[in-house]
C-alpha cells in the first residue's frame, strides 16, 4: 500500500527520477533529469511533505546541453554528493546550492563513465567504467585526490560497474563482465556476460570476490543493476537479462551472493517484458521493484515483490492505471534510516506527459 505520496515533477514524458536519498530528519532528496526545449536538465530537490519541494536545483554543466543527475550520496556536513552525466561529481549544500564540481575525467587521468556513488569516512566512492574496463575509486574531498581501487579488463571486452551497495561494515560492487565481443564490425551487439561481486571494508581494502554462477541459459546476457545486504550481512544482487540475439525488452533476475550456489529468481514467464527499478535489503531477504510490460495488451504495470532469505516470493503487488494514467512503473526504491521503504514511480499518458512521484510503502 502506498502511503504519504509526494509529487516530484510533472511535465514531459521524458522526465526521469534516477535516485532518492532519505535524510536523518525524515525528509528526502530526489534527483533525475527533465526534458526542456529539446534538452535535458539535471535536477536535485528536497522534499519534507506533500506540499512540494523545500528547494529545487537545476543542474547545468560546462560543455554539454544534456545533463542527468544519476545518483546521490550523503555528505557528513548535512549536504549531499551528486553524480551528474557520468563524469561530474557535485557537492550540494543544505540549501541546494552546488558548492563544488569535480571533473572525474581529470581526477582519474582517463575518460570516466560513472554510474553510482556511495560515501564513507574514507571519502566518496565512484563506480563505473573507464575506457571499457570496470572502474572503482574513492575521491577524498579534503585533498581532492582520487584513489583507484579497481580498474580491470577481464576478457578484453567491455566491463562495467553500475551499482554500489553498503552494509554496516562493508561496501560491495557488482561487476558486469562481457565474455564475448560487444561489436560486430562497428555494429553493437549483446555480449554474453558474467557477474562478479567484489567486497571492501569501509576504508577501501578489498576483502572478497564472489562469482555468481553462470546463467543456465547461454542465449541470455545478464547485467547487474542492483545490490544490497540484509542485516545479517548476506549480499544479494539483481538486474536484467536480455536475449543476445537482439536488443529487446528484458526480464529481471535476482540472486543470492554465495561462494557456493545460491538461489536465483527470474521474471521470465511472469511478464512479457520487464524494466528493473532497483532493490533494497530487508531484515531477511530483499524487496525489488520493476515495470511489467504487456505486449498482448499494451500496458505498463508497477510491480513490487518481496523475497525471503531462501528466495521464495513472499508477496507481490501490481499497480496499474494509477491516478488515471494508463502506464505506471517503479523506477527507484530505497530504505531509510528508520527502516521504511520508499519508491519513486513514473506515470504516463498517451499525450506525452508524465507525473513523477514518491511514496512510502506499507508492508
Amino acid at each position: 500500500m502506498a502511503l504519504e505520496c509526494v509529487e516530484l515533477l510533472a511535465g514531459s514524458d521524458r522526465n526521469e527520477v534516477s535516485d532518492l536519498l532519505p535524510l536523518p530528519d525524515g525528509a528526502f532528496l530526489a534527483a533525475g533529469s527533465m526534458h526542456v526545449e529539446e534538452n535535458y536538465r539535471g535536477w536535485v530537490a528536497r522534499y519534507e511533505s506533500a506540499a512540494g519541494p523545500t528547494w529545487f536545483t537545476e543542474v547545468t554543466l560546462p560543455g554539454t546541453s544534456d545533463v542527468t543527475v544519476l545518483d546521490l550520496a550523503v555528505d557528513e556536513d548535512g549536504g549531499a554528493w551528486a553524480l551528474a552525466t557520468g563524469n561530474w561529481l557535485l557537492h550540494i549544500d543544505q540549501t541546494g546550492s552546488v558548492v563544488n564540481s569535480v571533473d572525474l575525467d581529470q581526477g582519474a587521468g582517463s575518460p570516466i563513465d560513472a554510474s553510482a556513488i556511495e560515501s564513507t569516512d574514507a571519502g566518496v566512492w565512484v563506480a563505473g567504467a573507464s575506457q571499457g574496463d570496470a572502474w572503482l575509486a574513492i575521491f577524498n574531498p579534503t585533498t581532492n585526490e582520487m584513489d583507484n581501487l579497481l580498474n580491470e579488463d577481464f576478457f578484453g571486452y567491455d566491463d562495467e560497474i553500475r551499482v554500489i551497495g553498503r552494509s554496516q561494515t562493508s561496501i560491495a560492487v557488482a561487476v558486469t563482465i562481457s565474455t564475448s565481443p560487444n561489436f560486430d564490425d562497428e555494429l553493437p551487439i549483446v555480449a554474453t556476460t558474467d557477474i562478479l561481486v567484489v567486497e571492501y571494508d569501509l576504508q577501501g581494502i578489498e576483502t572478497a570476490r564472489t562469482s555468481i554462477t553462470p546463467d543456465p541459459n547461454p542465449t541470455s546476457a545478464r547485467r547487474a543493476l542492483g545490490i544490497g545486504a540484509d542485516t545479517g550481512g548476506q549480499w544479494y544482487v539483481g538486474g536484467v537479462h536480455v536475449p543476445v540475439s537482439a536488443f529487446v525488452f528484458s526480464q529481471i533476475w535476482l540472486a543470492e551472493v554465495r561462494a557456493e550456489s545460491g538461489w536465483r529468481w527470474s521474471s521470465e514467464g511472469v511478464a512479457d517484458a520487464a524494466e528493473f527499478g532497483g532493490m533494497v535489503s530487508l531484515d531477511e531477504g530483499i524487496l525489488a521493484v520493476a515495470g511489467w510490460y504487456g505486449t498482448a495488451e499494451p500496458t505498463v504495470t508497477g510491480w513490487i515483490g518481496s523475497f525471503g532469505r531462501l528466495g521464495a516470493l513472499a508477496w507481490h503487488h501490481d499497480e496499474r492505471e494509477a491516478l488515471g494514467y494508463d502506464r505506471y512503473l517503479h523506477e527507484v526504491v530505497v530504505r531509510g534510516l528508520d527502516g521504511r521503504v520508499r519508491v519513486a514511480s513514473k506515470a504516463l499518458t498517451p499525450g506525452e506527459s508524465s507525473l513523477l512521484r514518491s511514496c512510502l510503502i506499507a508492508m
